[in-house]
Order: C-alpha cells, then structure tokens, then sequence
C-alpha cells in the first residue's frame, strides 16, 4: 500500500444527481472504477458541498464517501488553506482534484486535473452567468496544485499559457473508452430505443451539450446544403441537453423538424446512446475547441465513422481513422457528410479503422498512468 487517495467528484456527484454526467464526471467515475482495482492504493471519493449517491463511482463498485465543506472563494481571497485542511490530510497522504474543485492544502500533495482553459480563452462561450468570478477563481485555484495532468497533448500549450504553468509540472494522459461501447446493443434495445426517437438507421448523429464551442451553426447549415433527398434519407439528429448562447441554433434546429428532416432529442441515456451510435450513418462533431473530443472516440468503438474539426485536441484523437474539416467551413463539412453519405466502402473502411484506434484508449491504462504520477508524491 503506498497511501490513501483522495479522488474529488463534485461534478459526478452533482451529475448524479442531476441525471446529467458531463465529460469530467464520466473521467471521474470512470478513473475512480479502475484506481479502486489497483491493490497498491486505497481509494475514497470526496464531494464538496455536493451529495454523494451510493452509484457515484459506477453500479458494481462501492468505495468509502466524504462529503466535506469547504468554500473555494474564501480561500482564494485569505490566502489560508481550505478551512477543514487538517482533516483532508489526517485522511489522505494525496488528493487528486479530478474535477475543478481543487483545495489549498499545506501538507498534502494536491495533483489537479486540468482538461482545458475554455472559459480563460474563450469566456464568451461560456455561461455569462458571474463568469468574471468563476475565471479569476480557476485561474486562481489552478496553481494549488502541486502536480497537473491534462488529456491531450494539444491542451498543454494553452494551459502554460493562460495559467502560467511549467511545462515539465504537466502529464499527458488520454482518456479511455469503456468496453461496453465495443458490444453491439441487443436487437431488442436497438428497436425499442429507434421506436422511442420515431428514427430509422442511417442518420447523421451529432452529440454534445448545445453551447457556442460545440459549433450547431455551422453543421446546421452544412446540413441545408445537401441535396433534399440526401436530408431526408440522412436526417440530422442532435442528442444533447440546452446549455446556453445557442437561441438562433434552436430555432434553426426547429423548423428543420418541422420539415421532417432534424430531430432534437436533449439527453440521452448511455444505452440509448449505443444504440444510435451503433445505427447512426456516422457522427458530425464539428466542435470549435476540445480537450480530447469523448465522443468521437466513443463512435470510433462502435466502428461509427466520424467527421471531426482538425483543429485543436479533436485531431489529434481523431487523426486518420475518421474525416477531419475545418470546423468553420460549412462547405466542407457538407461535402465530407455527402461523402460518408454516398459511398459505403469508404464508411465500412472508416468505420474498421475507428474501432483499431478506440482499443488503443482504455481507462485502464488512463489509471495506471495516473498511479505513476501518484507516487512521485507519496
């Protein structure tokens, strides 16, 4: 045994809750799943100011809860540790800040996952909602830590840049893809699922929060260029809740409805997720800015053909097993959705290549790598 971890998942616990798990709380429950396998740690799971639920770190995996009281902003502005400090290290002999709740301890190495600067570099694609606050605390926050991980090796320049960060005090470490992604869902879920929605297969998927980075307009309006037929044998259908900045989106999404050839579905389950990734003619994910790009890897493993930005962490997942566009050329991504459209051979071969590459990315690998970083502090 080489120490007690303690892992935050406020934003899991909080999408718990909710019914929404984001990106970060599928990174938490996921890397929690496999640290909890490792012998050589012990693994506790820690909550600020946000109930735990006993399905907080999957449904087959019990772990010890803490939810502790701590207020980030107090802090930042005395300078002091977080006010319970002593009990976090009397528990632990590390905590990793897997979200961006991250405590100012004195004792205790702190390891802060970082998985971008959007809201640094890109504040007006963010909720406006205190957003001068929320920046001047994460970038405040931030340099508790004694120790960063990032997904993607495309992060790490913006976040030496907009948080001052050594770049030798930065791991790379890539997400995973959980296995279940690689099993075709049963022939029962699939039609149960496609009756629910009213869809056929052979749609183009897009999935994802519906925000300004994710960048609805302009697949929207690579859509309305294809030819009519193509849209209504290939309809859109978009599987995200409503974030925020997107009023001109929807209502282009809307009347696309009404025409019978856009469907808006909000959340979706994870089941109902593999189904139409498993039943999708491939998934368009034209995101202006990702810290890995989940999503398109999750397509790779149901061998689903992807479209995706060649610019930022999306590339580098993405790389040649799918189609990469400039994300704000709506002529080119309308042609390379005609093209998946149109020609079969291409899409089987894509769709082969996708899934090689998903199985390079497990979690399992995600926690062993982690764990090394651990013990450069315990």
């Amino acid at each position: 045994m080489i120490g007690r971890i303690g892992v935050g998942a406020t934003v899991l616990a909080r999408g718990t809750r909710t019914g929404h798990i984001d990106g970060i709380g599928t990174y938490t429950q996921a890397l929690c799943t496999q640290l909890a396998s490792i012998k050589e740690i012990d693994v506790c799971t820690v909550s600020w100011q946000e109930p735990m639920t006993a399905s907080i770190t999957g449904e087959h995996l019990t772990l010890p809860k803490i939810r502790m009281e701590y207020d980030l902003a107090a802090s930042a502005l005395t300078g002091k540790s977080s006010f319970n400090s002593s009990e976090i290290e009397a528990r632990f002999s590390l905590f990793h800040a897997a979200d961006h709740f991250i405590p100012r301890l004195r004792k205790t190495p702190v390891i802060a996952s970082l998985m971008d600067p959007i809201p640094l570099m890109y504040p007006e694609w963010v909720n406006q909602r205190a957003r001068k606050l929320k920046n001047w605390l994460f970038r405040k926050e931030a340099t508790w830590a004694d120790h960063y991980i990032t997904i993607s090796h495309a992060v790490v320049d913006d976040l030496v840049k907009y948080f001052h960060l050594s770049r030798s005090n930065i791991t790379v470490i890539p997400l995973g893809v959980d296995d279940i992604y690689f099993n075709r869902p049963s022939q029962d879920m699939t039609v149960a699922t496609l009756e629910k929605y009213h869809l056929d297969p052979g749609f183009f998927l897009f999935i994802g929060t519906i925000q300004p980075r994710k960048n609805l307009k302009t697949l929207l309006d690579a859509f309305v260029m294809l030819p009519p037929e193509m849209q209504k044998r290939h309809p859109l259908i978009v599987a995200g809740r409503l974030g925020w900045g997107c009023e001109d989106e929807i209502r282009k999404l809307k009347q696309l409805e009404i025409q019978g050839v856009a469907k808006w579905l909000d959340y979706i389950s994870l089941d109902d997720k593999r189904v139409l990734l498993s039943n999708a003619r491939c998934l368009v994910f034209p995101s202006l800015y990702e810290g890995f790009g989940l999503p398109a890897l999750e397509a790779f493993a149901c061998a689903l053909p992807v479209i995706g930005s060649n610019t930022t962490a999306l590339a580098e997942v993405v790389d040649d097993a799918g189609l990469q566009v400039d994300p704000l050329n709506a002529n080119a991504l309308s042609g390379a959705m005609q093209t998946i459209a149109s020609d079969e051979s291409m899409a089987v071969e894509l769709g082969e290549k996708g899934r090689a590459r998903a199985r390079t990315y497990t979690w399992k690998a995600t926690a062993e790598k982690t764990v090394e970083v651990y013990r450069k502090y315990l």
